[in-house]
């Protein structure tokens, strides 16, 4: 008897639970539709937190878990990470029109901590606290401890210099995407283009590499560890979200995904892992049932017809922040899809930007692109409260709060002009291509590089200067501010040089596999001459070449002079006679040159043809510009590819995300669109010398603007 009677009280226990969780979920219906089939008096269920069964599920997994072996037993013990108990929000959404005043927002303190080589994309806090990582377009990883940090903002380091950099880390190909802490070990893991998920046991100092990989079919653009740590999410260029069991690799789809063939910018988990949420590229919103990943909410056009491109749950799982590329940033609620706030104000249509709480969800945070901010709202009144400067010379792109106390950080970006020199000065003037507008630079190293010294920019992104004065010349990158910026090399003789020649790499000169063979050439701009050097040379070697004459009036005759030339694979390629060949030169060690006969070469409309030559990830591009009477005025133009198996040129119509950056000088660079904030698949045609930027859509063969 008494056994019956301890199981009908478990009975109404776990009724009155089911009925407080469905409440909690705003399932009114189905709460009232359970108590009254299993006669549960909902005044049973007032003193129960709707919380409650959640927590006592997460717990029963973890026992019965307990003892069995995982993936992750080789990792040293854990951080401080936990698997995270349902949470109550400091702030009552469901409270509509709120009047009153706003909270203030508490002061921060901006401070730089460390530059990538390239574009930051991702950054992440650890679920303690005490660590963040970013990943980079360069395709590293930094990690950080927050600590340390601290240390260099109130300068109280014991051991002299904080270093708040303790790992890092190099193993992707591609651009990172996303990253995420495992929520008990200490494991890091990262999402790259190159679709691959890569593990990094942060416990070991001396790990550099990735101890497990998973190979997904896809670009990897977002990851996050299930709260138990047993599984993880991957949205990718797919349109439905990956499930992965970690232990095993095995990946999981949905069996009933949504009517969308749009890629997944985001997937995150709720706190609990009951829910999951995916925001994507075409703007919709979805919420899926973290056990059955079946979609139970789907809120098509959260942001129009443009991108999502991040969705978060609050504590309790009742709504989620998303950000869009409208400019919008939407509170939503779960269990209806409605929309609850907006919060106005804020400008982000070219990037990923991503919303956040802080950490007690009393407030909103998000980028301003346009004027370089981060904007904060107080969650509640949906005011703006504060706007902070990013802190860096361009737009904010990814945000990340610390979960336990007011830190938060940015990964920014620095696309930007150097103009040398500014009206009645050697000082160079500055020009953000992105934001369209003159800019101060703060890094007084890089200015004063460029100062009064012959520079030569290279299309990797390095500028070879010469200091007469200290006799000194080397390669700096100005985009790495840390002492490795910069690399001595033997002092440049001539002190004549045109700053308008053409100055190339032959590899990449701080990657440790291709420094000693890294070439650096100069080619002289009217005489058929060139300068080289290696990086460990102990001077640099003038090469008087020969590669053919041309015919002038009156019987005259000139040497050929190099132009246009661009590096790829190791080699320099150029023009050879017209469009009919293409010249080659090499290094061995000696300069060797040599001629590709191009087949069918390229015919035009007459005019004035500038031609200059472009390497975009491994391959060749010729960009041909015709002008009529004045070179400063487009009227048609081109792009071809290199195909060295026919040996032929191939008009292309599409580049991708990528973004040519030309200058009449014939300078060619490739970037990234979405890394530099510029239009994809266009040229961006820089002419100094009449203060004038204009930019063409390769795909439509229009010019879309002159910018300045």
């Amino acid at each position: 008897m008494d056994e019956a009677v301890q199981e009908a009280k478990l009975l109404r226990q776990v009724n009155a639970l089911i009925v407080a969780h469905l409440r909690g979920q705003n399932l009114g219906q189905a709460a009232s539709a359970v108590a009254a089939a299993t006669m549960t008096p909902l005044s049973a269920v007032d003193s129960v937190p709707a919380d409650h069964l959640i927590s006592l599920v997460a717990k029963g997994l973890a026992a019965e878990r307990g003892g069995g072996a995982s993936a992750f037993d080789s990792a040293a013990g854990g951080y401080g990470g936990v698997m995270p108990a349902l949470g109550s929000s400091a702030v009552d959404f469901s409270v509509q029109d709120v009047k009153g005043s706003s909270k203030s927002f508490p002061k921060h303190e901006a401070r730089h901590v460390s530059d990538h080589k390239n574009v930051a994309r991702c950054a992440k806090f650890s679920p303690d606290g005490k660590y963040f990582a970013t990943g980079s377009a360069d395709t590293s990883i930094k990690f950080f401890e927050v600590a340390k940090v601290k240390q260099t903002i109130v300068g109280d380091s014991k051991d002299g210099t904080a270093r708040p950099v303790i790992r890092t880390f190099y193993d992707h190909t591609q651009p990172i995407n996303d990253l995420d802490f495992h929520p008990e070990s200490p494991i890091l893991i990262s999402a790259a283009k190159d679709n691959t998920i890569k593990f990094f046991d942060f416990s070991k100092t001396n790990a550099r590499k990735a101890f497990r990989v998973i190979q997904d079919t896809h670009n990897v653009r977002s990851v996050c560890f299930h709260p138990c740590g047993d599984f993880l999410l991957a949205g990718t260029d797919h349109s439905v979200a990956h499930l992965y069991d970690i232990n095993t690799f095995t990946c999981y789809l949905s069996a009933n995904p949504q009517d969308s063939s749009s890629p997944i910018n985001q997937v995150r988990y709720s706190c609990t892992g009951s829910l999951y949420v995916t925001a994507s590229k075409d703007g919709s919103l979805r919420v899926w049932d973290g056990v059955s990943a079946e979609c139970v909410r789907p809120i098509i056009g959260a942001h129009g017809s443009v991108e999502a491109t991040s969705a978060v749950f609050t504590k309790d799982e009742r709504y989620i922040l998303s950000c869009g590329k409208d400019s919008s940033v939407k509170l939503w609620e779960v269990g209806t899809g409605r929309l609850v706030k907006q919060y106005a104000g804020a400008v982000h249509r070219q990037f990923r930007s991503q919303a956040v709480f802080n950490e007690t969800e009393e407030f909103v945070l998000s980028v301003d692109e346009q004027n370089n901010e981060v904007v904060v709202w107080d969650a509640l009144t949906a005011e703006k409260v504060a706007k902070l400067p990013s802190g860096n010379t361009g737009a904010p792109r990814w945000l990340d709060h610390s979960p336990v106390e007011p830190v938060f950080r940015i990964a920014a970006m620095k696309p930007y002009l150097a103009l040398k020199h500014a009206t009645g000065s050697d000082q160079p003037a500055f020009f953000s291509v992105s934001e369209n507008k003159a800019i101060d630079i703060d890094d007084d190293r890089s200015v004063g590089e460029l100062t009064n010294n012959d520079c030569w920019a290279t299309p990797q992104g390095w500028i070879l200067v010469r200091d007469g004065l200290s006799s000194t010349t080397y390669l700096v990158d100005p985009h790495n501010r840390t002492d490795r910026r910069k690399i001595s090399l033997p002092h440049l003789p001539e002190e004549n040089l045109s700053t308008y020649c053409s100055c190339l790499l032959s590899e990449y000169p701080d990657d440790p596999a291709q420094h000693a063979s890294c070439v650096v050439l100069l080619v002289e701009t009217d005489l058929p001459v060139i300068w080289y050097c290696r990086i460990d040379d102990e001077n640099w070697t003038r090469h008087e070449y020969d590669i053919g004459t041309l015919n002038l009036c009156g019987g005259n005759t000139e040497k050929l002079v190099i132009s246009p030339i661009t590096s790829c694979r190791g080699k320099f390629y150029f023009n050879g006679s017209g469009f009919k060949e293409l010249g080659i030169l090499e290094f061995c060690p000696a300069p060797v040159f040599s001629f590709i006969t191009i087949r069918d070469p390229i015919t035009g409309p007459p005019g004035l043809r500038k031609v200059i030559k472009v390497e975009s990830e491994e391959e060749l591009y010729m960009v041909s510009l015709v002008s009529f009477y004045d070179l400063n005025v487009v009227h048609q133009f081109s792009v071809h590819k290199m195909d060295f198996v026919k040996e032929e040129w191939r008009e292309v119509h599409d580049i991708g995300d990528r973004t040519f950056l030309l200058s009449s000088w014939y300078f060619g660079a490739s970037r990234s669109a979405e890394e530099c904030g510029l239009e994809p698949n266009c040229l961006y045609m820089m002419y100094a010398g009449i203060k004038r930027l204009m930019i063409f859509n390769i795909h439509t063969k229009a010019k879309t603007r002159d910018v300045f």
